[in-house]
Order: structure tokens, then C-alpha cells, then sequence
């Protein structure tokens, strides 16, 4: 939905004395829709509510309107802008995981954990916007810019993908304090006068972090914060007013002004107010501004956005790919988006897939800015229309019946939370009902690792981390193994794995009334982003209880491979045979290369052995985390030679089966080898098996 500018706004600067007038760039309106854009400046407004910035409406903050705190913004820019008022951060609304689904893409995990002694390996598992423009356009590293007053950010310069990394990434500048080098600024100016540097030394994309306005809002100084807000009203105008007004940029630069994440709603008074990183709708809702050739000005969209449509926006914009992103390109934004290029084809097909037997799970994804992605099995929609988004499928099946629980984010405008909420089913005959989750809101990253026993009885070990974030004393995380039965529902919430910050990707084992359970995580306190390692625990649940109890077997913490201390550990298999446990994982080792180690113990978890390699060298896609098949052998997906993606096993007949696909988002085993997702032509995804 699109409206004209409305007539409050003018009345607005009416009153606020404006006496400036929108910027006239003096180029003609089929000139601006004719060209591609060479140049992007996306400067991040770190923690700014969409209420002290756009809005029309009384803010508690100042009890005047947003807008009065951008006067210039919404005077001189907003009239020649596309201001969007429908934009989220639909994932964990903290800087960090807020930047990593910018500049990938792609919403995925990514801790908010501090940078005191650089980003090591801590770093996106998918390539970057900066790294896909060096590829697609040619650039240099000087070419693709990040910079900001905060070290949070720092790892967003590139990612973990073999052929990318940091060869391929971009030119980190910190921001520092004028006395102290190891200090950020304190205020935003100087992070716009960087911007400006680089732009006049030829830098073709660059993102700014303003980390000024946020930083006083969680200090709780209620009259910092909007002072910051109209602080970065004054420096985003007069750098647009200096773009619009040099020839060579105005033809072909574009600028995108947006929050990370918001903050919540609460009055000033109020703790609340300081705080964002849950559900909130305060804290998902964010502005956004663009600018730039092609864009129609004066017009207020109300379609949905998600961080990740920015991000494919401004590649399809620039004229190269970014493969792996799920993002649309927000087509409705311009005035003629077919002068430009030719209009893109939304992402849409399977995107995640998990197969067992005949039963097919998809996460399909429509193309549509309102229902982006439903869950399908077979014929059957599982998820919700209403949902926002419906994601990541698990399957568990066993003679009797067949269970899957999904995640899905629920938007209502007029409710105060916009949750993920957990969802599960059980069929039985041809009927799927839904059996309801041990917790309605969910990690947005939400995954559980599902068994189904005899009896319909399901169990599940998922990760108790409702808004997705590092563990502080007041957002207590535990791993916790629950079951549901016809007769009891569910059960386990009273006890979990706990003492954790941010565990992901868990993995069980379950032989009767035991279970093996594995997941990746960081102990609290200390450096969290170079201590992830691997846990392992076996929990115990008699017959009488309603609870199990839990006994820690091994953690990789100080696991060494090559002599070398290992950089960082993720995505755990574990498999049980009798007293013998074999773990395998994705490890990041000392020379930057991403393996699939295993270690095992042969007495039942008092021991355990040397870690092995099993992938056969050249680095393994570091978000494709290894599989064990019904035969106990090991699946993980690599780089080929050519750059292609090649589906390996370490079986008898071991060796890699080359699929001819340029990307991979998701692979899981099947009876008689595996199944993968991959992007083919026109932006589709699609669901592939090989066999093995």
C-alpha cells in the first residue's frame, strides 16, 4: 500500500519553521529513472524508534512528535524519499544479529557478543553484501566500506565462505575517540564526516553505523536520546544535501537511512524504556528512507519489509547477485523500476526441505511482502495464513505416526508483540493436529531436534532462549529435553542444561528412557564470541518423573586439533551405539578453514579421543553443519574444484557427488543418500536428492 505525503507533515514544517527547501538536485525525473546506481550509503541509526524519527504521532520521549525531532530529515529529504513505515527487524532485535540480516541477507544466529579483542572467527556463516559486490562488480577493498562508533559490527566486514572471507571483504574504520584510540566516539558527527572521506576517495558502498542515540537510550538518559535523534537529523541532512548537490554523486548514489532494531514503547520513567531485544513491537518496528535515482518521492509505503529486502534491493540495484539472500527487491519503491533494469523475479520455491520415507516438509517461500514463506507437507499447509513468515521444518516419524513442529511470526499492528511462535503437529491416519509447543514464544531462530517414540510420544531438546540473545542475569537460557503424550501433553519444562549463553543447534540421541544430547554454546562470562564449543550431556527421564534430570559428559572448550587451539565449534551430530558416542561438528581452525571434526568415546562418555578430520580438505560451507545417515555414516556439503557445491559422504564408497549448483541453503539425509535445497533460475529454490 503507497499514500501520498500526508498534509500533517506539512502542517508539521509549517509550524517547525523550516526555511530550507527540499533538495533540488537539478537533474530530470526520466534521467533519474534511467540509471542504475554505482554508489549506496546505508547509514544505520543504531537503536532509533520509528516514534522519534517519522512519526506524526506524540512521543512520551519529548511529548512532542517524532518528526519534530528530524526536522530537516523530514523537510528537505522525506518529499524526494520513499519513507516506509511497515520496515522490522523481523530476527533478534539487537545491533549485532540486526547487521549480520542486512548485510547477508539472510536471517540467521549471530550473538551480540562484545568485540573487546577483535572479531575472530566469530563471524556471519553466509557471504556478505561487501564480499558479493567485490565478486559481481570487480571492487577493491577500499571499494566497500563499514565503519561505525561501536565494535559490535566489526565481523559484518565478511563472512566464513570459502572463496570469500577476508580477502573479499571490507575496509573495517573504527571510529574511535579523539584521546583514546580503543574508544568509540561518543558522538555520531564524526562517523558521517568518515562517510564523507570515503566518498570522495571512490568507496562504492558504505554503511555507517550511528551507535550515538542507542548508547543513551540503554544509559537511560532520557534527554540524550532525542538529542542524539535531532544531532543525526542535522548531520543525515546536510551529508544528503552535498550528495544532491555534486553532479557526478546525485546521478548515481543512493542513500538508505534505517534503525537496526527499535526499542520498547514504554514511557521515559519507566525501566522498559531503556531496552530492546525481545518481541516488542517497538522493538521490531524500525524507519527506513531511501533516496536515490528512480526512487518516487512524497510517497509513505505500508507494505511489509524485512531487514533482508534492503539488502536485495540495493544488490539488484547495483547490478550484482546476492545468491543466497531471501529477501525481495521492494520493486514499489521506485516510480518506473523497468527503466532501470528489468524487473526482478521474487524469491521464491522450497528454501529448507527435510524428507523422511515419502514425507516431504518444505519451507516454501512465496514471494509475497504479507504470507513470505508457509510450511508444506505433502499437500497439506501446516502453518498459518496470517503469519508473517512460516520457517524451518523438523520432521520425526515412527511406525505409528508422524510429528513436525515449524516456527512463525505473528504482525499485529494493534498488539504490543510481535512474536515467533513455536508450532507443532502430530498425524496420525491422514489428520494433522496440532499438539501445541512446551513454550508459545519462540527463538526466532527456533530449531528443535525431534524424536518420536512408541505411543505417540514426542520428545524434543530445544534451546529455552525465547528472544534469541547472549544470556544475562535477567534472560536466564537452558537446553531443555520435553516430551508430549496423548495422555500427559507436555512435560520437562521444570529442568534444563543451564549456565549457558546463546546454545544453538541441538542434537539428541535417545535410546529408551536416556538421551545424548549435544549443542553449541559459550560460557557466560568471558569472551563469548571466541569461546564457542560444543556440550555434551546425557539426561536421565524414570517412568514416575516429570521431569528428567541431566549429567554433563564433555565440552570442546580447550579441544586442540594440529597442535592449534580451535577458533570455533558449531552445528553438533551425535550418534549412540551401544557404550560408543561419536560427536561431529563444524570447527573453524587456526588457519581459517572450516572442517567437519568427529570425536567419540568408547565407554560411554568417561573418555573421549583425538578429534579427526572427516571432510577431505579445501574448507566446508560453514551454515551446512554435517548429518548422520540411518547407517551411522557422515554427509556434509563443500566447494568443488569449480566452485560448485558437491554432496559428500564418509561411507564405505566415500566421496563427493558433484551436483552442478552454484548454492546450497539447507541438506539433510534421505534412506538412500540426501536431500538439498539450491537457487536456479529466476530466484527459485528448489529441492534436489542425490544418492550416495
Amino acid at each position: 500500500m503507497r499514500t501520498p505525503l500526508p498534509h500533517l507533515l506539512a502542517a508539521f514544517l509549517a509550524l517547525a519553521g523550516c526555511a530550507e527547501a527540499p533538495v533540488d538536485t537539478g537533474l530530470k525525473p526520466e534521467t533519474l529513472q534511467s540509471r542504475r546506481i554505482t554508489r549506496a550509503v546505508i547509514l544505520i541509526i543504531d537503536g532509533v524508534r520509528w516514534d522519534e524519527s517519522f512519526s506524526a504521532q506524540i512521543t512520551p520521549v519529548t511529548g512532542g512528535t517524532g518528526q519534530s525531532l528530524m526536522p530537516k530529515v523530514n523537510h528537505q529529504l522525506v518529499p524526494s524519499a520513499a519513507l516506509c513505515r511497515q520496515a522490522m527487524s523481523a530476527g533478534v532485535t539487537i545491533t549485532a544479529p540486526g547487521h549480520h540480516d542486512l548485510v547477508t541477507g539472510v536471517r540467521a544466529e549471530h550473538g551480540n557478543y562484545p568485540n573487546d579483542h577483535g572479531a575472530g572467527a566469530y563471524r556471519p556463516e553466509l557471504p556478505t553484501l561487501f564480499e558479493e559486490a567485490r565478486i559481481g562488480l570487480g571492487l577493491v577493498a577500499e571499494d566497500v566500506v563499514l565503519l561505525g562508533n561501536t565494535t559490535l559490527i566489526e565481523a559484518m566486514g565478511h563472512g566464513l565462505r570459502p572463496g570469500g572471507g577476508e580477502p573479499m571483504g571490507a575496509t573495517w574504520d573504527f571510529i574511535h575517540a579523539v584521546d583514546d584510540p580503543s574508544k568509540p566516539a561518543q558522538q555520531d558527527s564524526p562517523v558521517v564526516d568518515a562517510v564523507r572521506e570515503h566518498l570522495a576517495s571512490g568507496a562504492r558502498i558504505i554503511m555507517a553505523n550511528l551507535h550515538d542515540a542507542d548508547r543513551a537510550g540503554h544509559f537511560g538518559i532520557v534527554d540524550a536520546y532525542p538529542r542524539n535523534v535531532q544531532l543525526q537529523d542535522s548531520d543525515i541532512a546536510d551529508l544528503w544535501s552535498e550528495i544532491s548537490r555534486d553532479p557526478e554523486l546525485a546521478a548515481d548514489t543512493a542513500l538508505i537511512v534505517l534503525a537496526d532494531h527499535g526499542r520498547h514503547r514504554d514511557n521515559p520513567d519507566e525501566e522498559g524504556w531503556r531496552e530492546h531485544g525481545d518481541h516488542c513491537a517497538g522493538c521490531r518496528q524500525v524507519p527506513l528512507l531511501v533516496l536515490g535515482p528512480g526512487i518516487e518521492g512524497g510517497v509513505i509505503h505500508d507494505t511489509p519489509i524485512f531487514m533482508e529486502d534492503v539488502s536485495q534491493t540495493i544488490a539488484w540495484w547495483m547490478g550484482f547477485d546476492l545468491p543466497y539472500g531471501t529477501g525481495r527487491v521492494l520493486t514499489e519503491l521506485f516510480s518506473d523500476p523497468a527503466a532501470i533494469a528489468e524487473l526482478p523475479t521474487p524469491v521464491h520455491g522450497t528454501v529448507r526441505v527435510q524428507q523422511i520415507d515419502q514425507l516431504r516438509a518444505r519451507e516454501v517461500h512465496t514471494g509475497e511482502p504479507t504470507e513470505r514463506s508457509r510450511i508444506r507437507v505433502g499437500d497439506a499447509t501446516l502453518s498459518d495464513p496470517a503469519a508473517r513468515a512460516a520457517e524451518a521444518p523438523v520432521l520425526a516419524s515412527s511406525e505409528e505416526s508422524s510429528a513436525l513442529c515449524h516456527r512463525e511470526l505473528h504482525v499485529d499492528p494493534d498488539d504490543d508483540l510481535w512474536p515467533w511462535l513455536g508450532r507443532c503437529h502430530l498425524r496420525t491416519g491422514r489428520v494433522w493436529v496440532d499438539i501445541g509447543t512446551p513454550t508459545a514464544i519462540v527463538n526466532p531462530h527456533w530449531r528443535p531436534a525431534l524424536h518420536l517414540g512408541p505411543g505417540n510420544v514426542l520428545h524434543m531438546i530445544h534451546a529455552d532462549n525465547p528472544n534469541g540473545i547472549v544470556a544475562k542475569g535477567k534472560d536466564p537460557t537452558a537446553v531443555r529435553w520435553t516430551r508430549w503424550s496423548p495422555a500427559l501433553g507436555w512435560r520437562g519444562m521444570g529442568a534444563g542444561i543451564s549456565d549457558i549463553s546463546l546454545p544453538t543447534d541441538p542434537a539428541m540421541a535417545l535410546r529408551g528412557r536416556e538421551a545424548w544430547i549435544a549443542f553449541a554454546a559459550s560460557p557466560l562470562g568471558g569472551d563469548g564470541r571466541a569461546s564457542r564449543h560444543i556440550q555434551i550431556h546425557q539426561g536421565s527421564w524414570p517412568s514416575d518423573a516429570n521431569d528428567p534430570s541431566f549429567t554433563p559428559l564433555h565440552d570442546t572448550l580447550d579441544l586442540r586439533f594440529g597442535g592449534e587451539p580451535i577458533a570455533r565449534m558449531e552445528r553438533p551430530v551425535i550418534r549412540v551405539q551401544e557404550s560408543r558416542l561419536e560427536l561431529a561438528f563444524l570447527a573453524v581452525l587456526a588457519d581459517g578453514q572450516v572442517a567437519v571434526l568427529t570425536i567419540d568415546s568408547s565407554d560411554g562418555g568417561d573418555s573421549w579421543g583425538e578429534p579427526m578430520r572427516a571432510d577431505f580438505g579445501g574448507g566446508v560451507y560453514p551454515h551446512i553443519g554435517p548429518r548422520h545417515t540411518a547407517d551411522g555414516a557422515l554427509i556434509w556439503a563443500q566447494p568443488g574444484d569449480d566452485g560448485q557445491v558437491e554432496i559428500c559422504s564418509s561411507s564405505p564408497q566415500a566421496g563427493c557427488h558433484h551436483t552442478g549448483k552454484d548454492t546450497i541453503r539447507s541438506l539433510e539425509p534421505t534412506s538412500t543418500g540426501a536431500i538439498f535445497t539450491s537457487r536456479g533460475d529466476e530466484q527459485a529454490w528448489a529441492a534436489h536428492t542425490v544418492d550416495l
